[in-house]
């Protein structure tokens, strides 16, 4: 009888506690902001370097352009990037597929954010898997950095400047991107 009673207990101890953790790990992950939505990019920077030389340094000692001449070239660049951005938006959804339209072509894949929301892995059906690094997520913003080396003649022909780079572009770029929806 005193068993019983132990585990009787023991049983009305234990069952609500257990009950209790279940409850907090099912409120934890219903607490996590969702990256699912319309995201619009507000803002953004890049920074260039080739061979760990910042873009504006390697101008000036490779190719001897002077401060206004980097000044053009990086302000060129800083056109270019912006007017591939600006007015973008990305449609994450609810299985883990994307779209994004980039210069009136749709652009559609995977992506994954690993548990902790730290990375964000976006894997395009044409081209190569990115990870992200995500450095703030809420329900209403969504912050993350690339950082990638890129071959420069894939996009940049180096020819026309009488030099060949065998170093890759390491590229920088950080963007904030708010929910739409």
């Amino acid at each position: 009888m005193k068993k019983l009673l132990y585990i009787a207990l023991y049983l009305s101890v234990t069952i609500p506690l257990l009950s209790a953790c279940k409850e907090d790990e099912k409120n934890t992950e219903a607490d996590k902001p969702s990256i699912v939505g319309i995201w619009g990019i507000t803002q953004f920077d890049v920074e260039i370097s080739i061979g760990g030389i910042s873009l504006a340094d390697f101008l000036v000692d490779s190719l001897d352009f002077s401060s206004p001449e980097v000044a053009i070239a990086e302000a060129l660049i800083q056109s270019e990037v912006k007017s591939l951005f600006e007015n973008e938006a990305i449609t994450f959804k609810n299985d883990q597929t994307y779209e994004v339209l980039v210069d009136s072509n749709l652009q559609i894949g995977t992506w994954d954010l690993n548990a902790d929301q730290t990375v964000l892995t976006i894997s395009p059906i044409e081209g190569q898997q990115i990870a992200l690094e995500v450095t703030s997520l809420s329900d209403e913003v969504l912050r993350f950095l690339l950082n990638e080396l890129v071959q420069a003649d894939d996009f940049l022909d180096t020819s026309a400047f009488g030099i060949t780079l065998t170093e890759g572009l390491q590229v920088e770029a950080s963007f904030t991107l708010i929910k739409q929806n």
